[in-house]
């Protein structure tokens, strides 16, 4: 299904997820979610398959899928890819991950809207990443008549209480990208730097839990068995062995940096 819009979500938000793909096609747009896709081996390669071949990549964003494991390696292969990403804002904050790239708040459950269409569209057409309000988009303001008939550029025209005695502050155009940078050089370091501070703990024995048991994760990374009825516990639903994924996508995994070591699946909020 080459040329398609590959939609990724947590399984918590179907509901919006079905009314976004029929808005989608009823334009025109070749959607692929992976409902209807039986887990297992075969489910995992085919949404990889999906991305791969995708024209455009839309997370939807929301507090449940800020939480899902597999929507996080969905956006990794997506931004791999270099796929045009055209997120969606369903609840919560935006991806700090994604916060470099134009999204619709969608956080009243409406479907998007024409300009977010045809700026996906756009993407698709174009093959890369466009910004999705262009032409129709609500900046620069409109251009405003004056009483005399002349014609007011509405950019140009100072505004009560702005800085620099009343005159507009104009960011340069190099400032956005710069911005987008800057985050993304953040996270890369911040990555970096929780990757070695678990690499120096790899020669740690791993933590004493056991299927249904919880855990708590600490300000610096490591896991502490705890009571599951203490504020921010996860309960333990799988034991991975190295090199695996947990079965339920839905779970969170915590993965140990030496490659013969078991991972951790848990389940938050239970």
């Amino acid at each position: 299904m080459a040329g398609h819009v590959f939609v990724s979500y947590s399984r918590g938000d179907s509901d919006y997820v079905a009314d976004l793909v029929g808005r989608l096609r009823a334009r025109g747009l070749t959607v692929w979610t992976d409902q209807g896709v039986r887990v297992g081996t075969r489910w995992v390669r085919e949404i990889e398959r999906q991305i791969i071949d995708c024209a455009a990549f839309v997370p939807v964003m929301s507090e449940r899928s800020n939480d899902a494991n597999w929507v996080d390696r969905e956006i990794d292969l997506a931004e791999e890819q270099k796929k045009p990403i055209a997120p969606l804002l369903l609840s919560g904050r935006p991806f700090f991950r994604l916060r470099h790239l134009q999204y619709e708040d969608v956080r009243a459950r409406n479907t998007p809207s024409e300009e977010f269409i045809a700026g996906l569209q756009a993407m698709i057409d174009e093959g890369r990443q466009v910004p999705l309000y262009r032409g129709t988009a609500r900046w620069p303001p409109p251009v405003r008549q004056k009483p005399n008939g002349a014609l007011t550029d509405t950019r140009n025209t100072p505004r009560k209480g702005s800085p620099r005695n009343g005159k507009p502050r104009v960011q340069p155009g190099w400032v956005g990208p710069a911005l987008g940078i800057a985050m993304f050089l953040a996270f890369f370091v911040t990555t970096f730097l929780t990757m070695r501070a678990l690499d120096g703990r790899s020669d740690q024995p791993d933590v004493g839990v056991a299927l249904g048991s919880c855990v708590y994760k600490q300000g610096d990374g490591t896991l502490v068995a705890v009571k599951c009825a203490s504020d921010g516990a996860q309960r333990v639903t799988q034991i991975a062995q190295a090199g695996r994924f947990c079965d339920d996508p839905e779970d969170i995994q915590h993965i140990f940096s030496a490659a013969d070591r078991s991972s951790i699946c848990v389940r938050s909020g239970e």
